[in-house]
């Protein structure tokens, strides 16, 4: 008695081809389920070509399913299929002593360190993370290496060591999966066959050239290998189990073919109320004060060109230059440190705070008011320095955060221009460079 594995369309050949085909009314965890006669993809060779054989007394519109024990590749490399649902089995008589054999080594869910020891496992294959652990979006350098020439130790790739300590494997597939959802597949896999031990890297890319921070920091994400050897197959799963290295408050969403890079910076603010009166003005509320602190963030942080003149324009890295658009999302968790927001009617100027358990945002519409003696006007010019002050107070958190919250240095001074005091220092004049 053997076990056999039911296949779906996506899955894989043991040359690096792929299921295209399947019937879309009959699937498995809502993939199509395959058939004879479907089509197929080799890895080695172009063209079309179908799989061959299924499962007996099976039916899908009169063809048989495609089964792992039952089923190969019309292609030239005769390949065999890797199923992606294990959990999907069934049962043959005859498979022999090799379908025995098979079902045995299938049935070992082997994760990283585990014992495969048994007589009848002849695969023992490992995956563990190895050399750099840290992966960086476009290679960006740090700060401290921008200002030393732009040089930097920062990559995209992080290192895996594949380890074989049994027989070389006849075919081989490597995933990144978050759950059931694909999102990285290995093309080239031969390399890998062989005993002893190889080096692998992944840029942190799903197939369709998308970074998501979001799906690298999920729970449920791992790095799957199966191998296959005769009527033999092992899976292996290693969970990564990864966190931000800096800031839990920020996503990055890169896309190398379009040339975006779209960033979620989660913001949060509270009512800090109203201070000072005028009798010809009313306070603006607490909500068009979100709305522009939100959109403040957004203009001057992006990096899209949309500014004009030369200002904020796309970023250069060494990969490319990449289109940068920042969204802010207001009191969602994770979260950076909370922003009081005060509407000032005060016809005195009142200045913002960055500073740690101070943090307000004025929104100073007296003192626009006192210089323009205009209602609307005030209104509109309160409304810019407000965006642009809101933008530049968020701007000392992430200096801060940089600085590990320990010093003033890479925040306080304004590029050299101010005291840590605040006070203007005339010996110097505004920077010229390194601002937009």
């Amino acid at each position: 008695m053997g076990t056999g594995y039911f296949l779906v369309r996506g899955d894989k050949t043991t040359c690096g081809g792929k299921i295209i085909g399947g019937a879309d009314d009959h699937t498995i965890m809502g993939i199509p389920q395959a058939r004879d006669m479907d089509r197929v993809t080799c890895g080695r060779y172009p063209g079309m070509f179908i799989i061959v054989g299924g499962v007996p007394e099976t039916d899908i519109h009169g063809r048989l399913m495609a089964g792992t024990l039952d089923s190969q590749s019309s292609c030239p490399c005769k390949a065999r299929f890797i199923a992606s649902m294990m959990d999907d089995t069934y049962e043959t008589d005859d498979g022999g002593s090799e379908a025995e054999q098979h079902a045995q080594s299938a049935k070992k869910d082997l994760t990283s360190g585990s014992d495969s020891s048994s007589d009848d496992v002849k695969l023992d294959y490992r995956i563990k993370l190895s050399g750099n652990k840290i992966l960086t979006p476009l290679n960006i350098p740090d700060y401290k290496e921008m200002i030393s020439g732009g040089s930097t130790k920062n990559t995209e790739k992080i290192d895996f060591t594949i380890t074989n300590k049994g027989d070389e494997a006849e075919g081989l597939s490597l995933e990144v999966l978050d759950g059931n959802e694909v999102i990285y597949s290995e093309q080239q896999t031969g390399k890998y066959f062989d005993k002893g031990e190889h080096a692998w890297q992944w840029d942190g890319y799903s197939n369709q050239g998308i970074l998501d921070t979001t799906k690298l920091k999920s729970k449920s994400l791992l790095v799957r290998l199966i191998a296959l050897c005769g009527d033999m197959m092992i899976k292996v799963d290693y969970p990564l189990h990864n966190s931000p290295e800096e800031q839990k408050w920020v996503d990055v969403k890169v896309d190398r073919k379009q040339k975006t890079v779209d960033i979620i910076w989660r913001l949060a603010v509270s009512d800090g109320g109203i201070k000072g009166s005028n009798p010809k003005l009313s306070p603006v509320p607490y909500n068009d004060l979100v709305n522009l602190t939100k959109n403040g963030v957004e203009f001057y942080w992006s990096r899209n060109g949309s500014r004009g003149g030369g200002i904020g324009e796309n970023i250069v890295t060494a990969i490319g230059v990449f289109k940068v658009n920042v969204k802010a999302e207001i009191n969602i968790t994770p979260s950076m440190r909370t922003f009081s927001l005060i509407s000032s009617l005060d016809p005195d100027f009142q200045a913002s705070v960055s500073l740690s358990g101070f943090e307000k945002i004025y929104y100073n519409y007296g003192d626009s008011y006192k210089d323009i003696q205009d209602e609307l006007q005030a209104l509109l010019d309160a409304n810019n320095r407000y965006k642009w002050d809101s933008a530049h107070k968020m701007g000392h958190k992430v200096l801060d955060e940089y600085g590990e919250g320990s010093s003033p240095d890479y925040s306080w001074t304004h590029k050299g221009t101010s005291t840590l005091m605040q006070k203007n220092n005339t010996r110097e004049c505004y920077a010229r460079s390194g601002r937009d």
